[in-house]
């Protein structure tokens, strides 16, 4: 998942160069899913499983800010960071944007590899907070992911 600018329409990952940030979601056949900071490799400390919201908070203001985070306190933000909520639990804190400088009008939802999943995603809220050019607030929810094991074989 990315926000940025000059997206293509393929499904496949955007360049650096085009990209303001981006975060992916690892699922695990047996056990769930967590969360990535792909551009900084580390993954999110817990798993889920099932129905979640995630809250996105991206911040390109040139100075830092807070927000009241889903968990009803008041977080601060550097610039050019990001926090990744999964429900009440922030699974990623002040990660650094991929590319500062690059401008933040659009999003892609994209994916890789082998295995078969079912995701949906409903009720996107974007929303600039407090004025259009401070922070990008982007909430979706994703529920009922369900994973399944399919082998590809050659024919």
């Amino acid at each position: 998942i990315a926000v940025g600018s000059s997206f293509g329409t393929a499904n496949s990952s955007e360049p650096n160069a085009d990209t303001y940030a981006k975060f992916g979601i690892n699922i695990n056949n047996t056990s769930g899913y967590v969360v990535r900071d792909i551009s900084g490799s580390t993954n999110g400390a817990n798993t889920f499983t099932g129905a979640n919201t995630f809250t996105w908070i991206a911040n390109n203001s040139g100075a830092s800010t807070t927000y009241l985070a889903p968990d009803g306190s008041t977080e601060s933000i550097a610039d050019d960071t990001w926090d990744l909520w999964v429900g009440t639990s922030k699974q990623l804190n002040d990660r650094a944007a991929t590319t500062p400088t690059q401008t933040i009008t659009d999003f892609k939802f994209g994916s890789t590899g082998t295995s078969t999943f079912n995701a949906q995603f409903d009720n996107f809220a974007i929303a600039a907070i407090p004025e259009p050019t401070t922070i990008i607030l982007i909430g979706f929810g994703l529920f009922g992911l369900t994973l399944r094991r399919r082998r590809l074989g050659r024919r």
